[in-house]
């Protein structure tokens, strides 16, 4: 019984997070002519892999960063509240693999839809500058705590820098992807294992973040440019 209300809750979460997708689509699509336009406002006939992948490593290196940030001032700050993070159900296979789907599969899909492709579509005939800031500034405010609402406006910035860049949604949706599994995996592990794990993934997403920054940089200088 335990186990089923375990699944039933992971489901729920995951019926919520389409419906309130599905809901802005709709809006979308009727006050502003449609979803396609919208999500291929930046889209690029030709793209290159290499940038793409430099952008994955750049996101999810900054996204981390900006986690560790948030959280040594969610620490100092008590006002600020405490950082979201992922519930752990459980430890069974199916358990493990729904919540893997509905917290970090599915936000990333959903998500990276609605506010960089849906989002910043509408408001893109105002500038690039306009349409990332104002994303980010709305996704992080549908967040719990202010030291999360933080977290997700900078990292809101990053997605959007990534979407504008990138000319397609699927670049931003893997590091959301890696940011919100980071946070899944960290939940299934005991304290002591997820330290461990969590001062692992910071190393390497240093690294990772210094590494892209520097080749991103002399690929595309323009690419840290909010844009006009």
């Amino acid at each position: 019984k335990t186990f089923n209300s375990k699944i039933l809750s992971v489901l729920l979460t995951g019926i919520i997070t389409l419906c309130s997708v599905f809901l802005l689509t709709l809006v979308g699509s009727h006050f502003f002519g449609g979803i396609k336009p919208l999500v291929k406002r930046w889209h690029k006939k030709q793209r290159n892999i290499i940038d793409d992948v430099l952008m994955i490593i750049f996101g999810f290196g900054a996204c981390v960063a900006i986690n560790y940030i948030t959280g040594i001032l969610s620490s100092i700050f008590s006002f600020l509240g405490k950082p979201n993070s992922a519930v752990s159900y459980g430890n069974e296979p199916l358990t493990i693999g729904l919540t893997v789907i509905v917290f970090a599969v599915l936000p990333s899909v959903c998500e990276e839809f609605a506010f960089r492709g849906v989002i910043m579509g509408i408001f893109g005939k105002y500038g690039d500058r306009f349409a990332i800031i104002i994303s980010a500034f709305i996704f992080g405010m549908l967040h719990s705590s202010f030291i999360t609402m933080i977290f997700a406006f900078c990292s809101g910035i990053v997605f959007g820098l990534i979407r504008k860049n990138g000319g397609s949604l699927v670049p931003s949706m893997i590091v959301h992807f890696l940011n919100n599994l980071i946070s899944v995996i960290m939940a299934c592990l005991n304290n002591e294992s997820g330290i461990a794990f969590y001062y692992i993934v910071i190393f390497v997403s240093a690294v990772m973040l210094m590494f892209s920054f520097f080749l991103i940089y002399k690929r595309n200088s323009g690419f840290f440019s909010l844009g006009g």
